[in-house]
C-alpha cells in the first residue's frame, strides 16, 4: 500500500494496525469504568493517530466504515468524562467502534488492491 509522501508500507503490516486498534479501542472501558485520570489523553491520541492515519493512506477517506469509525471515537472522545453520559453509553460507542475496526480490516482482506497473505492476518480478528 502506497502512503501519500509516496513510501511503501508492507498491506500486512496496515491490517495488524487496524486489528491492534481493536485492542486499544476496547481499553477505553475499563478505564472509563475506573475513572481514570488519563482517559482524555488517551481518547485524543487515538483520535489524532487515527486522523493521521486518514491522511496517510488516502484510501482510507472514502471507506465509509473508516469515517464511521473518526466519528465514534470522536464521540468518545468528547463524552468519555461527561458524567451525563452513561458507561452503557460508552461501551455501546466501543464495541461499534471494535466491529468497525473489523470490518476495515476485512475490506482490506477482501480486496483486490492489497497483496496479503489472509491466513497470517485473519488470525487477530
Amino acid at each position: 500500500m502506497m502512503t501519500c509522501i509516496d513510501v511503501p508500507v508492507n498491506d500486512e503490516y496496515v491490517i495488524r494496525y487496524i486489528s491492534s486498534l481493536v485492542n486499544r479501542c476496547f481499553k477505553i472501558l475499563p478505564m472509563r469504568e475506573e475513572n481514570e485520570s488519563s482517559i482524555n489523553e488517551y481518547t485524543s491520541g487515538l483520535l489524532r493517530e487515527l486522523i493521521i492515519f486518514g491522511d496517510l493512506f488516502d484510501c482510507f477517506r472514502d471507506r465509509g466504515n473508516f469515517v464511521s469509525l473518526l466519528c465514534t471515537v470522536k464521540f468518545l472522545d468528547d463524552n468519555v468524562c461527561n458524567n451525563e453520559c452513561s458507561i452503557r453509553d460508552i461501551k455501546r460507542e466501543v464495541f461499534n467502534a471494535i466491529s468497525l475496526c473489523n470490518k476495515l480490516k476485512q475490506e482490506l482482506l477482501d480486496s483486490d488492491e492489497t497483496a496479503v497473505n489472509k491466513d497470517e492476518c485473519m488470525g487477530s480478528v
